[in-house]
């Protein structure tokens, strides 16, 4: 995946921003601290989770971006769902999603489009 690495320098840059006690502070959505899960995580996220891992190990951390991600994908119509897979609301919130997970390393699944 192209934009792990570019990703990755993101994430510790914000970090670091958290370290140093920024006031104002970039935008990261797989920040556990800017977006900690403050609820009890349901069963099909964690049913979710475990599928996910089995196709990509190298997945670490969740956090509440993800989550509503996933509950917001769940609460779309299967038509819409259809329409937007590609482009629209479905594909943002797949790409809010990904972002927002914290990886070992580099993912092992390609993008595809």
């Amino acid at each position: 995946m192209e934009w792990y690495h570019d990703w990755n320098v993101e994430y510790i840059n914000h970090k670091e921003e958290h370290d140093l006690g920024a006031l104002e502070l970039s935008e990261c959505l797989a920040c556990e601290i800017c977006h900690p899960i403050e609820r009890e995580v349901p069963t099909v996220f964690k049913k979710f989770w475990d599928a996910l891992f089995k196709f990509e190990d190298t997945i670490l951390i969740y956090n509440d971006v993800t989550l509503k991600g996933l509950l917001n994908l769940l609460s779309m119509d299967n038509r819409e769902r259809e329409d937007t897979i590609h482009k629209g609301k479905c594909r943002d919130i797949v790409d809010r999603i990904i972002e927002s997970i914290r990886y070992r390393q580099q993912p092992k699944m390609k993008e595809k489009g």
